[in-house]
């Protein structure tokens, strides 16, 4: 059992790697497929800690299905539904591996990356409410990525509040100061847009 699923995950593996993208999804669905009782015998705390375990190579395997329809960067429609469900089904079945919270993550990204901000800032709001992840190494990027959603949006106020309780949570992170001058530059655009709905109202007024 270890052995055919460690093989079936590497193979899996080495065709996305190769861009053989239905090849690995059948792939890694076959060993799920044959391994469909396998039950969880370690500590959920300890899974993360043996990466060439059954369970952690079975839910590698769930998550790779995801990438195989190229999320977080789907290349099409199609391919974005299809991503979202398989990574939706790779969390509800694997809650508990670290690689759940990165899964929810990149469907925000894939959304975003075909303009469906509500669909986005659906996922990362549930993300970051999520009591399992609370630990999580994603949750900065979460809320990194809830503000740039809201900007998109022109929901200027929420990304500035969004960015705002990034601050103080996470100092050290890598865009710690790329958020900094996006609250700046947020604040511009409010303003901006404040002006123009001025000028707006005023030609509209002149009529």
């Amino acid at each position: 059992g270890k052995i055919d699923i460690e093989a079936r995950y590497r193979l899996g593996s080495v065709q996305l790697a190769q861009g053989q993208n239905v090849e690995a999804r059948k792939t890694w669905k076959d060993v799920l497929d044959a391994h469909a009782d396998h039950k969880i015998e370690l500590p959920k705390e300890l899974l993360d800690t043996y990466p060439n375990s059954e369970t952690q190579r079975l839910a590698e395997a769930a998550y790779g299905i995801s990438h195989s329809y190229g999320l977080p960067n789907p290349p099409s429609k199609e391919d974005l539904e299809l991503g979202v469900v398989a990574a939706e089904r790779f969390i509800a079945n694997f809650p508990d591996i670290k690689l759940a919270a990165h899964s929810a993550l990149e469907i925000a990204q894939a959304y975003l990356q075909h303009n469906r901000q509500d669909e986005a800032i659906a996922r990362l709001k549930k993300l970051l409410a999520d009591p399992k992840y609370r630990a999580a190494d994603v949750l900065a990027d979460a809320r990194v990525l809830l503000g740039f959603a809201y900007q998109r949006q022109k929901n200027f106020s929420e990304a500035i509040a969004a960015w705002q309780e990034y601050l103080p949570k996470h100092p050290a992170h890598k865009l710690w100061s790329q958020v900094q001058q996006a609250i700046i530059d947020t604040e511009f655009l409010t303003a901006l847009e404040v002006r123009r709905e001025g000028s707006r109202q005023s030609a509209i007024g002149s009529r």
